[in-house]
């Protein structure tokens, strides 16, 4: 396809609900409904799509949870194939919550109130999690495969998706310096905010006036 017919609308986060806006009983309803408390990364799972790399993740958090020296535990969402957990995570060494299926406002708590969430996918051709935690000034740790380095601009921190060391530097450094994590949570709300679902309409509006235009001067051609 040709690169002048080609138009990127990019998606947006539900901003009603994907908002850095805490309520003052979201961490005591973590700890009730979830059994959650601070601190806490997530990271996410979808049963059998290794393109998720749930391994990766979790070997991160691992090596993290032992160069930082700081307690924390790891929350998952999403369905999981307990045999794929087992696999990815056969010492069971993390303080691991698998919490299964989420609805957008508990997994939006969950990013609110998170240090970061991994996300170490081989492929994305969005990647809308990502811009549903930065929305919600959640640090993003992300792979530089398919989209996600497009989507995460300067809001998110990029790595190989097998470089497990440098994401755990990464997230070890979240959790041992609140100036680090203050500063990656101002990252992701900037980032955050140039995806808007009114500026995917007007992009998407725009692009049917231009196939219009397009299509009227090929009307009005004269024939030869």
């Amino acid at each position: 396809m040709p690169p002048d017919r080609i138009s990127t609308v990019h998606l947006a986060a539900d901003r009603n609900i994907f908002c850095p806006c805490a309520t003052t009983d979201d961490e005591a309803r973590l700890q009730q409904r979830f059994g959650i408390t601070k601190p806490f990364v997530v990271v996410a799972s979808a049963r059998n799509w290794r393109t998720k790399n749930l391994e990766s993740a979790l070997q991160a958090l691992e090596i993290a949870a032992k160069e930082s020296d700081v307690t924390f535990q790891a929350v998952m969402y999403g369905p999981t194939n307990p045999a794929e957990l087992f696999v990815c995570n056969p010492a069971h060494s993390l303080d691991l919550r698998n919490l299964g299926y989420l609805d957008a406002k508990d997994l939006a708590t969950l990013f609110r109130h998170a240090h970061a969430f991994v996300m170490p996918s081989l492929y994305e051709g969005f990647g809308l999690p990502l811009v549903e935690a930065m929305s919600c000034g959640c640090p993003v740790i992300a792979s530089d495969r398919g989209s996600l380095p497009e989507i995460a601009g300067a809001g998110a921190q990029c790595f190989s998706a097998f470089d497990v060391q440098a994401m755990a530097k990464a997230l070890a450094a979240l959790l041992r310096s609140p100036e680090e994590l203050q500063q990656k949570r101002s990252n992701a709300l900037r980032r955050a905010a140039d995806f808007s679902w009114d500026k995917a309409a007007l992009e998407t509006i725009s692009v049917y006036h231009h196939v219009n235009q397009s299509n009227r001067r090929v009307q009005v051609r004269p024939k030869p």
